[in-house]
């Protein structure tokens, strides 16, 4: 795997080019809530402890806390975190936020869940697997870990926007997983991702993501992995033909009608769409987030509210995880 060489993208505060996006009050720099994020949400009920390392401007801890979780957001940006407050506030929605470096925080509570989207992968190797231990020791018996991961190779060399932020490389193909090995594997995904953001065209992101719960606990709901088995099928022009900010009707013009969508829909005021050339990108929230995954066998195309705004090209096999019988959250044993 290739090192990434550090290159001057722009002048924002520590060069990473999400700074613009989050010193704009107006625009939604990510999007709304994770996928992976709001099909986890059944496990979390009122006042279960979150902690979201790497926040960003805390589209995943906005979700949280509006259904009711107490979540603390942790990033080095002010920007984000001081957009995040402001958004929350407008929201009507409580967190707490700190700003700072995760690459040497210490963790001092317990949480049922803990997340962290694109940020391990600014530390360096030392950095990240001491702060995972300390994670992996204050979650809870039963509780939540997810991660969301830049792996760039060689057929995916790693982007001068994402060089810029100076992404350490400090990740190799299943690492984390392997860390992983003795918590429960609910969903590991890998897959080459397509988006956009303000102010940065469409680009790509290899990316690896699993959620891991820690062993003991009781629940009274289960947990299942389903294969997602689709038989729509799309040739690669047509997968590349797909641009960002088209419609529902245009993606099923294009491409035609998916046989499988797995939908999940935040309620209440999220983060809005994130697109770089169309006027939702004025949009920082929007009321209720609905995410579609819309299946065409390896090939995924996410859609918000009836907007394409990424695509991806899955290596493991789609997956849809089915929470049963959910009542109340996590039970300590």
């Amino acid at each position: 795997m290739k090192n990434c060489v550090n290159v001057k993208y722009g002048d924002q505060p520590f060069n990473p080019f999400w700074e613009k996006g989050y010193q704009d009050l107006t625009v939604s720099s990510m999007g709304g809530p994770s996928f992976e994020v709001a099909e986890m949400a059944p496990l979390l009920t009122p006042k279960s402890k979150v902690l979201d390392l790497g926040c960003g401007e805390g589209r995943n801890s906005l979700y949280l806390a509006s259904i009711g979780c107490d979540v603390t957001a942790i990033d080095r940006s002010e920007a984000g975190i001081r957009k995040l407050e402001t958004i929350a506030k407008k929201c009507g929605v409580t967190l707490k936020t700190q700003i700072a470096d995760i690459s040497n925080y210490t963790l001092e509570e317990k949480y049922d869940c803990v997340m962290a989207h694109h940020s391990l992968n600014y530390l360096d190797k030392s950095a990240w697997k001491k702060l995972l231990s300390q994670v992996k020791h204050h979650t809870t018996a039963g509780g939540i870990n997810i991660f969301t991961l830049y792996l760039y190779n060689d057929e995916y060399p790693c982007t001068n926007e994402v060089q810029a932020a100076h992404y350490k490389n400090s990740f190799l193909p299943n690492e984390i997983r392997n860390f992983y090995d003795d918590w429960r594997e609910i969903r590991f995904d890998q897959y080459v991702k397509w988006d956009s953001h303000p102010g940065i065209p469409m680009h790509y992101h290899p990316i690896e993501k699993l959620v891991a719960q820690k062993p003991g606990g009781k629940y009274d709901c289960h947990i299942f992995k389903e294969p997602i088995l689709s038989k729509a099928l799309m040739t690669n022009n047509l997968f590349h033909g797909i641009s960002m900010g088209m419609t529902q009707q245009d993606l099923i013009e294009w491409v035609g009608a998916p046989d499988i969508i797995n939908t999940k829909k935040a309620h209440g005021k999220q983060f809005g769409i994130s697109l770089h050339d169309r006027e939702y990108s004025s949009q920082a929230t929007v009321e209720d987030y609905i995410i579609e995954l819309w299946y065409y066998g390896n090939r995924v195309i996410y859609l918000n509210n009836g907007i394409v705004s990424g695509k991806a090209l899955y290596n493991t096999h789609p997956m849809r995880i089915k929470i049963t019988n959910t009542l109340t959250k996590i039970v300590k044993s």
